[in-house]
């Protein structure tokens, strides 16, 4: 406590004592300012009493030259007297700028002015000689002599400008020592009167009061909580004392409730010793629960016939099953967990496989095709599913691979392709062969209809109209067979083509045969496409005829044909206003013979099985949406790439 006092007593002092220097230090700049303008008021006026007494000199001298020339009419009076008037111009421009007050401008502007009218005087009075006029020329004389007296009284009148202002500054510079010297005797006092306040304050107001409070806290630290600082003090300090004593009252409160609390605390340890024993009792049983669950979940992976293998994210595989070394054709498990790789597998490199990794990784789930392996035992097809695995924080942490052994699917699947094709086959035999007897047919009756001629029995000629219907009828269902067998048995023969131009032939060649009047066609931008275009401008003919053969006659029929670019794929769609079709039929007009036309539109249920047949054989599907009376809009798909389109089983192969 003593030190804080001498400390604060030390602090005072030295503040006192930076008071003293920086007075003392304002005191003497104060004054070397003041005599530095002092200095600077005699240098001005020893340089404007020069400048006058040169100018002086000067006009005296120009003065004494026109007399000069008034009695001897020398040409040399004359020019020195023009030179002396640029002298004299220039020493009062320096007047101008060494003087600093405005009444000794105002006498160096009439100084100028009467000097002006004195230079006016002097070129009469050289013009006058030079004329010869006499009279006028000492008339000029006499003003010029005045004038010189005047201009010596405004010389006068300058100087004691210059005189009366350096007693002003001389009166200033006393002046101002004098107020200075009172205002710092003033300042010094003030600070030794300030400073001894400033320790009687701080003693009272916060030594004595932070003595106390130091005293109650070393008493309250002892353990005395029965102390009560009283401090008289309207300040911080007063504020603090207060708040020490509620404190000292809260703690004498709050020691008997930690007591309690402590108590309540330790009971509360050993009910939660008691839990901890509990939880850790069924933690071990929960534990051995799931490593039962583990065990009998491995037990089910590795027994199951399905081949698993988890890979990690380069493709490296870190587990499997037993139906997974079978497909790999490895017998121990080692050799496998940590070797195998997709890419570098001879049983796993396939590129579907890749694709499907690839797809995995990126945190889809992807399926193969079947694809083909041959491990010891024969030749299996497999079908394979990618799955993504995620750690907690949802990162992708590796890729387990489902592989199902589909082989017996395959097989089955082949066998009914096959019998289709068979059955193609089978279909364009048939239908070739009946073409020859129906052709015969058609030859008979039409002698019979030569022969019967004009015959007056009605009845016979109808019925011979509806013999060669019929036999049309029948040959144009035999041509539409054998163009349906000819699309499933010949595939498809891919080549670049001009999907835009072969749609407008297509909308020309319909108009030309059952087109309307003032039917509407809207065709968008077609794309360049891979197919084959016999089977693709099947497919175009059957669905825009449709369109004109099904239109509403109650209304302008309109079309619209338009191409989605659709990422694998292009979505096409062909729109019309037409009568529509139930929506429960839908799937139905896709099969062979089935018709829902009236009885006067052509037709024969092929065509729209022919345009399925086709979509299929490009790889794609098609579909329709229609309501009746509300138009419909025919969609399918076909692929980019021609590899994936054309015979099924080759593109499986």
């Amino acid at each position: 406590m003593r030190l804080s006092i001498r400390l604060l007593m030390v602090t005072g002092f030295f503040l006192v004592l930076v008071i003293f220097v920086a007075a003392g230090t304002y005191i003497v700049q104060h004054t070397i300012s003041l005599a530095g303008g002092v200095q600077d008021a005699a240098e001005t006026m020893q340089i404007s009493s020069r400048l006058s007494t040169e100018i002086s000199a000067l006009m005296f001298r120009q003065y004494f030259l026109s007399q000069h020339y008034h009695f001897h009419q020398r040409q040399e009076d004359k020019e020195e007297f023009v030179e002396l008037s640029f002298a004299v111009y220039e020493k009062f421009y320096q007047l101008e700028e060494s003087s600093a007050g405005v009444q000794e401008l105002q006498e160096i502007n009439e100084l100028k002015a009467e000097h002006f009218q004195f230079e006016n005087l002097s070129m009469r009075l050289f013009a006058a000689r030079d004329l010869g006029r006499e009279e006028e020329a000492l008339e000029t004389l006499v003003e010029l002599n005045s004038r010189v007296e005047s201009m010596a009284e405004s010389l006068r009148s300058l100087d004691e400008v210059g005189i009366s202002r350096s007693s002003d500054v001389t009166s200033e510079l006393q002046d101002s020592l004098i107020s200075f010297g009172l205002v710092s005797c003033g300042i010094i006092f003030g600070v030794a009167v300030i400073s001894v306040l400033f320790l009687f304050t701080v003693q009272r107001t916060v030594l004595t009061p932070t003595r106390e409070l130091i005293r109650a806290t070393e008493r309250v630290t002892e353990g005395h909580f029965d102390t009560v600082v009283e401090l008289k003090v309207h300040n911080e300090l007063g504020t603090l004392a207060r708040s020490f004593n509620l404190m000292v009252a809260r703690l004498r409160v709050n020691r008997s409730e930690i007591t309690e609390k402590t108590a309540a605390l330790e009971r509360l340890n050993r009910e939660i010793t008691t839990l901890n024993m509990t939880l850790e009792q069924k933690v071990e049983e929960r534990t051995k629960a799931l490593a039962e669950s583990e065990r009998f979940l491995q037990r089910i992976i590795y027994g199951s016939p399905v081949s698993i293998a988890i890979f990690d994210r380069e493709g490296v595989c870190s587990d499997c099953n037993e139906a997974f070394l079978r497909l790999v054709g490895a017998s121990d498990k080692d050799a496998v967990v940590g070797s195998t790789r997709l890419s570098s597998s001879s049983s796993l490199s396939d590129e579907a496989l890749e694709i499907a990794f690839r797809g995995a990784l990126a945190g889809e789930s992807r399926r193969t095709d079947p694809v083909r392996h041959a491990p010891p035992g024969g030749e299996h097809w497999f079908v394979h599913n990618f799955f993504p695995t995620f750690d907690l924080e949802g990162k992708l942490h590796g890729i387990i691979l489902f592989s199902e052994d589909v082989t017996e699917q395959k097989l089955a699947r082949d066998r009914v392709l096959a019998k289709n094709k068979e059955l193609e086959s089978f279909v364009y035999t048939v239908s070739h062969d009946l073409k020859s007897p129906l052709f015969s047919v058609s030859g008979m009756v039409q002698i019979l209809e030569r022969e019967v001629g004009d015959a007056p029995n009605p009845t016979l000629r109808k019925l011979i109209g509806r013999i060669v219907a019929n036999l049309g009828h029948m040959e144009q269902m035999i041509n539409d067979l054998l163009e349906l067998s000819r699309v499933g048995i010949a595939g498809a023969e891919f080549a670049p083509l001009d999907l835009g131009l072969l749609v407008r032939t297509v909308v020309l060649e319909e108009r030309a045969r059952c087109g309307p009047e003032g039917a509407e066609v809207e065709i968008e931008e077609m794309p360049e496409l891979v197919a084959d275009e016999r089977q693709i401008e099947q497919l175009f003919s059957n669905l825009i005829g449709n369109a004109f053969k099904y239109r509403d006659q109650s209304r302008p029929l309109a079309v619209k044909i338009s191409c989605i670019d659709d990422d694998d794929g292009y979505h096409f769609s062909v729109e019309d206003n037409g009568v529509g079709l139930d929506p429960a039929i839908r799937d139905q007009i896709f099969d062979v013979f089935f018709r829902i036309a009236p009885a006067d539109v052509e037709g024969t249920g092929v065509g729209l099985a022919i345009a399925k047949k086709v979509v299929e054989n490009h790889g794609g599907r098609i579909w329709v949406d229609s309501e009746p009376g509300k138009g419909a809009a025919f969609h399918f798909t076909l692929l980019k790439s021609p590899d994936r389109g054309g015979d099924p089983e080759a593109a499986e192969a």
